[in-house]
């Protein structure tokens, strides 16, 4: 599209109309021109406009962040009771202690979601036309070393981990590429990073995404290395140098432009790792960054990256990607409502149960343990001074003392057992059905067994099949960018029968699911024409993986594409 509008950047500019989204936060509306059609303002003004919109989309995101914070502090072993509330009622002697019952439910659930993922044979199910000569033994080559090269990098497992972690306990979760040529995703966290209320499941709704990042000094430094490639890229050198020199530790209170709310999450992170007073406030200098991907009236999208503490632009590429499944794959636990935030992870539906079931055991041993005792009689002020003396086998008990007949308190622990397996039964509809059931009565029947089984393997398999879903279209876009030339992998040699892939591109009018990769043998050399013919529904091009050589930041190469190559991201099982 004709560039109609100047950049964001340029200090100079004037868009007209005036911009109609810093004040409430949001993107502008394009401001259509009806006789061309063609949008009169971008999306951002400036970085004043980006600012606004952080600022609005976190503070709308504060309370859910704290109510993540409690969720997380009960994962963490959070005791049932603070001290101080038990000392104020009298209660000190109390027991406060907790079984962890949150935590050895999600542990159960987050693992078998990392496994589905890692016993299936191959993540592609991207494949040749079944009439391809020799098109059997090159689908299943090219499946494999799709599979190898995600598999083979060296952040795969902490990656899925983290994203089934997350998206169990919390409800959704989102993954990113920041750039053009790297196929390996990054993971957001739901407190690194914020989209518009409303935001749909699908990345098709996402109007706005932001992405908080903390990167070390040499982390920032790499990418502005090489000045010139950087500065056609669209960095800013002079502000990211200031933003390196700036550097400073992260501190608690969320610091740079999370202030003054309290980052919750971070600090209960603190907490598990106790170094509330140290790493935090004197551990590594970073760099407080936002992502900004925000598509753009014809549906591109354009990126812009600034510095949370001294709010300045860093990098700004216009319409750098086609659309936002390029750069963004979405993950929620729930269906519910369709929208992201809508999805409740299990650790916001069994908050409640579980703190229930900490005080039903906490309850449980301080009974049996006043079951036991020996009941004293006296007055109140001989009770304050009473003290009781044990000489080997004797027990020495002050006069004026009356020791009571009465037995200790009934401990009824057979109904707090009772209790605590309902308690934990609730928990497992909820969270998929993942304990063994203990069957009641004198005789079980094959048919109750059956049936109980039954209904929690479909549960099980909706929240399986859920998630691998997600996966599947993570994987397609890691499997484009892996096989595109422009990919910063050194480490790809491209075998001779995968060299000469080419696949359909998907038209605008095709279907988007179903997509078919067609390979046929080429010349390694050749490339497909731009012409006319290239713009058919039938039009083709070659899908190469290319080595090539590491650089800091490769100059930016078009994306403008109408049609993108892609291929079925589904996961194949063993």
């Amino acid at each position: 599209m004709e560039q109609a509008y100047p950049d964001v950047s340029s200090t100079n500019a004037l868009i007209p109309p005036a911009s109609d989204g810093i004040s409430g936060g949001t993107v502008n509306s394009p401001d259509l021109d009806p006789r061309t059609m063609k949008p009169k303002r971008r999306a951002i003004s400036n970085v004043q406009h980006i600012f606004a919109i952080i600022s609005t989309l976190e503070e709308a995101r504060r309370d859910q962040n704290e109510k993540n914070g409690r969720i997380l502090a009960k994962y963490n072993a959070e005791r049932p009771f603070t001290r101080e509330e038990l000392e104020e009622h009298g209660l000190g002697w109390k027991s406060n202690f907790s079984t962890k019952p949150l935590s050895t439910a999600i542990d159960k659930v987050s693992p078998r979601l990392t496994k589905a993922v890692q016993s299936a044979r191959y993540l592609t199910s991207a494949s040749f036309p079944e009439n391809h000569p020799g098109g059997k033994q090159k689908t299943e080559l090219f499946r494999r070393k799709i599979t190898d090269t995600i598999r083979g990098w060296d952040g795969w497992v902490d990656f899925l981990n983290e994203v089934s972690q997350e998206n169990a306990l919390f409800g959704f979760t989102t993954v990113a590429w920041l750039d053009e040529y790297s196929w390996r995703p990054t993971h957001f966290r739901q407190d690194e990073f914020f989209v518009p209320d409303g935001t749909k499941q699908n990345i098709s709704g996402v109007q706005l995404w932001i992405g908080k990042q903390y990167l070390m000094i040499h982390e920032l430094a790499a990418f502005i290395e090489n000045k010139s490639a950087a500065e056609a890229a669209g960095w800013d050198i002079d502000n990211t140098v200031a933003a390196i020199n700036a550097a400073a530790p992260r501190s608690i209170t969320g610091g740079g432009n999370s202030n003054p709310y309290t980052d919750f999450r971070t600090f209960e992170d603190a907490i598990r790792e106790s170094s509330v007073s140290l790493s935090l406030l004197s551990g590594s200098k970073t760099i407080e960054i936002y992502h900004l991907y925000v598509p753009e009236c014809d549906g591109q999208v354009s990126h812009y990256i600034v510095d949370g503490r001294a709010k300045k632009i860093l990098f700004e590429k216009l319409d750098q990607f086609e659309q936002m499944s390029d750069v963004l794959a979405l993950f929620s636990f729930q269906q519910a409502n369709g929208k992201l935030m809508g999805s409740k992870g299990i650790g916001r539906e069994l908050f409640e149960i579980a703190a229930a079931i900490d005080r039903a055991r906490n309850e449980v041993v301080d009974r049996l343990q006043l079951s036991g005792k020996i009941l004293i009689q006296g007055e109140a002020k001989q009770l304050n001074r009473f003290a009781l003396a044990v000489h080997g086998n004797a027990v020495l008990i002050p006069a004026n003392y009356t020791i009571s007949q009465q037995k200790g308190i009934d401990p009824n622990v057979e109904a707090f057992a009772l209790l605590d397996r309902q308690l934990v039964a609730y928990m497992d509809q909820i969270a998929g059905g993942v304990t063994p059931k203990e069957f009641g009565g004198e005789r079980t029947t094959a048919s109750e067994v059956n049936l109980f089984a039954s209904r929690e393997e479909e549960k099980r398999d909706a929240i399986l099949e859920r998630f691998l879903i997600q996966v599947g279209n993570m994987i397609g876009t890691c499997q484009r960018r892996v096989i595109s030339s422009k990919t910063d992998d050194p480490r790809h040699s491209r075998p001779a029968s995968i060299s000469s892939t080419t696949c359909r591109r998907r038209n605008s009018t095709t279907s988007p699911s179903s997509p078919r990769c067609v390979r046929w043998t080429t010349s390694p050399t050749s490339r497909p024409s731009s012409s006319s013919s290239s713009r058919t529904r039938s039009a083709r091009t070659r899908c190469s993986i290319r080595p090539s050589s590491r650089r800091s930041l490769p100059p930016p190469v078009s994306m403008r594409s109408s049609r993108r190559m892609s291929c079925s991201p589904r996961l194949i099982p063993r």
